[in-house]
């Protein structure tokens, strides 16, 4: 490897690198405030908190490298032709499109690296992070009452009083809740709780139910041998859902019996790598300024064109999910989109400079 070569893709692999860190200590903030705004909803349990936190950079991970990688070597070619390194390479006789060997080397390199975040690292960190949604919503009010004290639930609609006695038996039960602006107190001497498709319940005995009336200290009192409460609705998972934590070889499977959803999810893993080649090339011509323009927009064209090019992929595969694009389709039309107005704002480019 040439001298040429070996002193960019040193200075692009080290922004590259300081980019990524810096995205991902930002990325960690915002989802810190995310997570702990969830806390404290009582969407996720406190204990939760530190386990669900790295699955959720890490399915972040794939889009981080592809920006960091990008705005790398858009920084690094500005910096060339600011401080006329770039004049020097030329005047040793170093041609233009000679920039080329070693981007495309470093965007095979960042494509790889996308590609096993997609394919791999995502789908996984998304089932680590449906298994902690699974345990978090499995836990269930009666589930956290301490024994002989009153605890309420998380949206505050209801106050429990348990003596737990095994794994499923539950004594001594106390519930007061409102509904519609009405108290209703339920007694009952045991319980036991159920996991039934449309949710948990509580199978309470021997007790009593007592319903506020309309009128002031009123109430209507029901005896019951067995009542049937629900406590825990059925986590409603959509397709889309599913995909993103399914194996890449599964997709591939449901893509061979014509499944949309795999599909779609399909198109995302492979687009954004082949999206890590397209970025690298057109950052080139997009740095490539006259000593007079302004850096600065130059930045923010790339940064339109990033994020143009990454809604394209995903305006993709929502049409490719809903069936109204076919596969080969959706997954070529952004890229060859993206890479002839790469090709264009190139010759642009060209022209103005000569």
């Amino acid at each position: 490897m040439r001298l040429f070569d070996r002193s960019i893709l040193a200075e692009v692999g080290r922004n590259a690198l300081l980019l990524t860190l810096a995205l991902t200590a930002v990325m960690t903030a915002v989802l810190l405030v995310r997570l702990l705004g969830t806390v404290a909803r009582g969407e996720l349990p406190a204990d939760l908190f530190f386990p669900y936190l790295p699955w959720a950079i890490a399915e972040k991970g794939a889009m981080v490298v592809l920006l960091s990688t990008f705005a790398a070597t858009l920084l690094t070619v500005q910096r060339w032709v600011r401080d006329s390194e770039w004049i020097v390479w030329r005047s040793l006789g170093v041609a233009r499109a000679r920039l080329l060997l070693p981007l495309t080397l470093f965007a095979l390199v960042t494509a790889l690296i996308v590609a096993w975040l997609t394919l791999i690292v995502t789908p996984y960190a998304e089932q680590q992070k449906d298994r902690l949604k699974a345990l978090a919503q499995s836990r269930d009010e009666t589930e956290t009452v301490v024994p002989g004290v009153f605890r309420e639930s998380r949206n505050g609609e209801r106050v429990f009083f348990v003596a737990p006695q095994g794994e499923e038996a539950i004594g001594a039960f106390f519930l007061r809740q409102w509904h519609d602006g009405r108290q209703i107190v339920v007694i009952a001497d045991r319980a036991e709780a159920a996991n039934r498709p449309d949710g948990r319940w509580l199978i309470l005995y021997n007790g009593s139910r007592y319903e506020e009336g309309t009128a002031p200290l009123a109430f209507r009192v029901t005896a019951f041998a067995s009542l049937a409460l629900w406590v825990t609705p059925p986590t409603v998972v959509s397709e889309g859902q599913r995909a993103h934590a399914m194996d890449t070889p599964l997709l591939v499977a449901l893509l061979a019996r014509g499944e949309r959803f795999a599909a779609g999810e399909l198109l995302l893993r492979i687009g954004l790598p082949l999206a890590a080649i397209v970025l690298m090339l057109v950052a080139l011509p997009l740095a490539e300024t006259g000593p007079r323009a302004t850096q600065g927009a130059a930045l923010l064209v790339a940064l339109l064109f990033f994020f143009a090019y990454t809604n394209a992929i995903s305006l993709a595969q929502a049409y490719v999910a809903r069936g109204r694009l076919p596969f080969a389709a959706g997954l070529l039309l952004p890229h060859l989109l993206f890479a002839l107005l790469a090709l264009v704002v190139a010759w642009w480019r060209l022209r103005r400079i000569r």
